[in-house]
């Protein structure tokens, strides 16, 4: 899963399957978090990458 988040409130911006361009989904919301109002950063905050895990056989 893929998520954009608010760096201050931690509002889920987009959470998806699939990879997303961060600016469109800004530009969706006007450059401002929808919660809080405070003004998103392009700036990466955290990054987590997880391995998918195998089904057991």
């Amino acid at each position: 899963m893929y998520y954009v988040v608010c760096n201050k409130c931690s509002y889920t911006l987009y959470s998806g399957e699939r990879a997303v361009n961060v600016l469109k989904t800004f530009q969706k919301y006007g450059d401002k978090c929808p919660r809080c109002f405070s003004r998103l950063s392009t700036e990466p905050r955290k990054i987590v990458v997880k391995g998918k895990r195998r089904p057991s056989p």
